[in-house]
């Protein structure tokens, strides 16, 4: 992984601020308090999120501003990746907002955990280490000034555990520890099981003792079924006997109800065949009264009466029409002829024309008289004849009417005559019908007389039936208190049976459940067994071995390192089994807090740059192995001290070493120097 750029908005003391990262060996230089430590803060943030006790929104996101963000550029794999996290102020806090990556310019929006597991992922960095404050990252990539030294003199027992972490191999004394939960909770289940199985062979035997007394009963019942069976199929076949009986009782009283039942039918249908016969008597005298009144008649078509009806009705109405038409022209003669003797009557009494004035002769009246009375003339002769033709068409019309009328009249005594006839031939038909009636009345009374003389002597027959009845039941009712105590007798012994059968039963599922749990118990006892003495043993072994070996490749490394940062014989530094720094002075042995300022930092120094080789080494995938930062390296060095710096920073093979220092001197050993000042509490890069 490398850093290529950050881009600050309200974090800490930046504003707003753009800062360009190198590859190769740079510096990030200024006074103290500048902002250097905000700038690899807001790098972790950028990374991880908030983190409590690390990297907490409150201590980001700037004093007295409502939101703020970081955009953090990288190439991981020659991948270009782009996180984004924001941060917004709340009553109750501040929180993550608009978290988003993007891979290649394709970006996606993501929760805070979401993008914490997507860049665990991303960096190869161990998933079980999610909440434990990025102990890989500050131990390979990034440690704090003073952090390392809370480490040295950390007790040892903290220490290893916190190296464990590191190195990935904590996992062990989980194992442990879970192993010997695990043998705990064995102990409770053997004991449980133990304490479940206490009464097995009190149940065996029990199981055993009930099987004799089981066997004794099914001896006893076998002895006592013959003679059960025996009285009960005389029972079974007395009761057959009084089934039968009672079927013929049943018989009796029901071909009793059917006689007389059967005796009336034959009544009614006797009453019933007389009144048929007086009904076809009847209809004989209406069939012989109408063929007498139809004597000679015929039917005429009653269509071609129709018909006639239909044209004459035609005929009649043309004449109407016609009637019409005259009297509408005699009308329209009168209307004229009055109109013009009215005009003549105006004319008369005028002496001059309304209209020019000019005075109307005599003469002119006396012609204009006369014309008038030529027309009226005229129009007499034509209402004359008009009345004449009106007369003439009337009379037709009167006679066609009186031909309807005689029509109808035909055809109303033809419907007469045809109910004449369909009567005749109805009454006909029900002379046939009662016929066929009385015969099939006849012939039930027949059958139903016959069927009265068979239960007649069924019932005969079977005059005696209720004493047979009687005394069967008497022998039934004998046997069957017999039956009883038999029944009695070995309904004990079938109770007997089932209690001892419902009890074997019962003590071989608790025989067959305990037998279970003993070999579980048993199973469990060898698992027991096994972690204790074989499989903790391993894994104690393991670790042992995987702790020599990190131990052996930290120690010459520690070795190596604080030898160069030291280069004085009369002091000696090695790690014990513990990774605790052994210090020998001259020959004596001494401890951490009785080195100087400038020894200590040393010392953490080859601390941390051997924990840095050692963890890529074993975790040998991470993703960050090309990228370390050293946060104030050289506080309280010597001048001497100072110039090996340069020496130890060209050894370090990583693609970006990020230092921090507000040493000058640091400025020689770099490529590059970005510097940071602060004004008025806002930190700013100042350009080269």
């Amino acid at each position: 992984m490398i850093i290529k750029k950050i881009i600050l908005n309200n974090i800490r003391s930046y504003k707003n601020e753009e800062i360009e990262f190198p590859d190769g060996i740079f510096l990030l230089s200024g006074d103290i308090g500048s902002g250097k430590s905000s700038l690899l803060l807001a790098i972790e943030f950028g990374l991880f999120g908030i983190q409590k006790g690390i990297t907490e929104g409150s201590d980001l996101l700037r004093d007295g501003e409502d939101c703020g963000f970081i955009e953090l550029f990288l190439e991981i794999k020659e991948k270009k990746i782009k996180i984004r996290r924001g941060l917004k102020r709340h009553k109750r806090g501040i929180s993550q907002e608009d978290t988003s990556i993007e891979i290649d310019g394709k970006r996606e929006r993501l929760s805070t955990t979401e993008l914490k597991h997507f860049i665990l992922q991303l960096l190869n960095y161990p998933l079980s280490l999610i909440n434990q404050k990025n102990l890989v990252y500050r131990f390979t990539v990034y440690t704090p000034q003073g952090e390392m030294h809370a480490i040295l003199s950390a007790k040892r027992e903290a220490r290893v555990d916190i190296l464990r972490k590191v190195f990935g191999i904590d996992k062990y004394k989980k194992i442990k520890n879970s192993s010997k939960f695990f043998l705990e909770s064995l102990r409770e289940k053997i004991k449980l099981k133990e304490g479940s199985i206490q009464d097995l062979k009190f149940k065996q035997e029990q199981a055993e003792t009930k099987e004799e007394k089981l066997k004794k009963s099914k001896s006893e019942i076998t002895e006592l079924e013959p003679s059960l069976k025996e009285k009960r199929k005389k029972m079974g076949e007395f009761k057959k006997s009084i089934e039968d009986i009672e079927e013929v009782i049943k018989k009796i009283n029901s071909l009793n109800q059917e006689r007389a039942f059967i005796s009336s039918l034959i009544k009614e249908k006797e009453k019933s065949s007389e009144l048929q016969k007086k009904d076809v008597l009847e209809l004989k005298e209406k069939v012989s009264l109408l063929e007498e009144k139809l004597k000679g008649k015929r039917l005429v078509e009653e269509e071609i009466l129709e018909k006639k009806i239909e044209e004459l009705k035609k005929n009649l109405q043309i004449k109407k029409e016609k009637l019409n038409e005259i009297e509408r022209l005699i009308a329209s003669s009168n209307a004229l002829k009055e109109r013009y003797k009215a005009d003549v009557d105006k004319l008369m009494k005028f002496n001059s024309c309304p209209t020019c004035k000019r005075e109307i002769d005599l003469g002119y009246k006396n012609k204009i008289n006369l014309e008038f009375k030529e027309f009226a003339l005229k129009e007499s002769e034509k209402i004359k004849k008009k009345n004449e033709e009106k007369e003439k068409n009337l009379e037709e019309i009167k006679k066609i009417e009186e031909k309807i009328n005689n029509l109808i009249e035909e055809k109303h005594k033809l419907e007469i005559i045809k109910r004449d006839f369909e009567e005749l031939k109805q009454n006909k038909m029900k002379i046939e019908e009662s016929k066929k009636i009385i015969d099939e009345t006849e012939n039930i009374i027949l059958k139903n007389k016959e069927k009265l003389n068979e239960i007649s002597d069924f019932i005969r027959k079977n005059k005696n039936i209720e004493e047979k009845f009687a005394k069967t039941k008497e022998e039934l009712m004998s046997l069957i208190e017999k039956e009883r105590e038999f029944s009695i007798k070995y309904a004990s012994f079938e109770s007997e049976i089932r209690a001892f059968v419902e009890e074997i039963n019962y003590l071989k599922k608790e025989i067959e459940k305990k037998l279970k749990q003993k070999k579980k118990m048993e199973i469990l006892t060898d698992l027991k067994e096994w972690i204790e003495k074989k499989f903790i043993i391993l894994i104690e072994e393991i670790e042992k071995k995987v702790m020599i070996r990190l131990n052996l490749e930290f120690n010459e490394l520690f070795k190596g390192w604080f030898s160069k940062l030291v280069n004085n014989e009369a002091i000696d530094a090695s790690i014990d089994i513990d990774f605790t720094p052994m210090i020998v002075r001259n020959g004596y042995d001494s401890n951490y807090e009785s080195l100087s300022g400038g020894e200590k930092t040393a010392l953490a120094l080859a601390y941390r740059l051997a924990l840095n080789q050692v963890i890529n080494s074993t975790l040998s995938n991470l993703a960050t192995k090309d990228l370390l930062i050293l946060d104030e390296p050289t506080d309280g060095f010597s001048e001497q001290q100072l110039d090996r710096v340069g020496e130890i920073l060209s050894d370090l093979k990583v693609k970006q070493l990020i230092v921090v220092s507000h040493k000058p001197k640091i400025e020689g050993f770099v490529n590059k120097i970005i510097k940071i000042k602060k004004e008025n509490h806002l930190s700013k890069v100042l350009l080269p």
